[in-house]
């Protein structure tokens, strides 16, 4: 009787192993299979930064060909903001900005260099308040930098702002950037 019982539980023991060990197999395999659905799913996510850098071109460079009033501040910014120089552009600009003689429409179309440089170098505050001031103060420039202000408030995480902007740009029937918006609206899912 000794015997039937060892037997028995020798066979217990043999299937309770195998049984562990084929559970242990299927936990790995499960576990192994989530980790790849994870990292596919997360990698394939667009976050908003590729958002960005998607639509983010800055603004071609306009004034140079324009500008009746020779300026080595405008000129060095300007060839500084043309080869992406951003923070080189932004100090003489400013610099460009703060002399007297200037006319008021070079002052408001140098603006747009000047946000679209701090847009560019990731101070995303200061070119809020830059490009609200152009949207309220240059109507030639209005529709450009409402487009920008979308971008920074894309690039500084401000969703709600963001979605805001991107909704006026699109209702607005003949913006100049109303495809761009209705483009990332949809890239974005809003």
């Amino acid at each position: 009787m000794n015997e039937i019982v060892t037997n028995v539980n020798e066979i217990h023991v043999k299937k309770t192993k195998r049984h562990k060990g084929f559970l242990i197999a299927i936990g790995v395999i499960i576990l192994g299979i989530l980790s790849l659905a994870t990292f596919f799913l997360l990698n394939n996510r667009t976050t908003n930064l590729d958002l960005f850098t998607d639509n983010f071109k800055p603004f071609p460079d306009v004034i140079i060909n324009r500008n009746k009033e020779p300026n080595d501040y405008l000129t060095i910014g300007m060839a500084a903001y043309n080869h992406q120089d951003y923070t080189i552009a932004t100090m003489h600009l400013e610099q460009f900005l703060g002399q007297s003689e200037i006319s008021e429409d070079n002052k408001k179309n140098t603006s747009i260099y000047i946000a679209v440089s701090y847009l560019a170098l990731g101070n995303v505050n200061a070119a809020v308040k830059k490009f609200e001031k152009i949207k309220h103060e240059n109507f030639v420039l209005e529709e450009v930098a409402e487009w920008y202000l979308a971008l920074t408030y894309l690039k500084k995480n401000d969703l709600e702002n963001c979605k805001k902007q991107l909704k006026a740009i699109q209702n607005g029937t003949k913006h100049q950037y109303r495809l761009e918006a209705e483009q990332l609206l949809k890239k974005w899912n809003l």
